[in-house]
């Protein structure tokens, strides 16, 4: 019988031929259908939609949690009242239009949203606007630059790989592209950062 330290002392000295131990497990990556990217959509979307409804319910119901500081800040009897602090242009108000607080909030300063909603806050939606801004740039380069020359790649392969590096061979001017183009993303958000 096997105690602790033989299977230790066996982990130790196993030996292994490592070029055919690796090569023997690699497998071609399968490509992942339309059906499959759909039903992630579809699904996603659901969600979405789901939590976007609980949200338009929810802080009718409980304006407590939704709007606190508004209320704190202007009470439930003066809608228009401002505050020492400073937070205005906060109109606490019962509108039964859907999404009726996404065109102001497009409107409001970062200084309003740092007094209304804390420090805390205004960093996280600093960060998400970075991040939104660091994808939405590079998403549109990559789609403009990196797809055509990875569609154009000589590698064969079909489906969703067409788009990828998959299709791009190895050794050749295609591979310099993505290169270059990681550094000026580096660059952009680093000037992101700094912004």
């Amino acid at each position: 019988e096997m105690g602790l330290w033989d299977n230790y002392s066996n982990f130790w000295n196993n030996t292994f031929d490592e070029a055919n131990e690796f090569t023997s497990q690699l497998k071609p990556a399968s490509d992942v259908s339309v059906a499959a990217v759909m039903t992630s959509l579809y699904f996603n979307g659901i969600i979405f939609v789901v939590m976007l409804g609980s949200y338009e319910i929810l802080r009718r119901f409980v304006p407590s949690v939704y709007a606190s500081r508004k209320l704190k800040n202007y009470g439930p009897s003066s809608p228009t009242r401002q505050e020492p602090s400073g937070v205005a242009h906060l109109p606490l108000h019962n509108s039964y239009i859907p999404l009726d607080w996404v065109g102001p909030v497009f409107g409001v300063s970062w200084s309003t949203v740092r007094r209304a909603a804390g420090l805390d806050a205004y960093f996280f939606l600093r960060f998400i606007r970075m991040n939104v801004r660091i994808t939405a740039v590079s998403t549109f380069w990559a789609a403009i630059i990196l797809a055509p020359v990875y569609a154009t790649g000589l590698n064969g392969v079909g489906g969703w790989y067409l788009i990828s590096m998959t299709n791009v061979e190895i050794g050749g001017w295609r591979m310099w592209v993505p290169v270059v183009f990681i550094y000026f993303f580096s660059g952009f958000t680093f000037f992101c950062y700094e912004a």
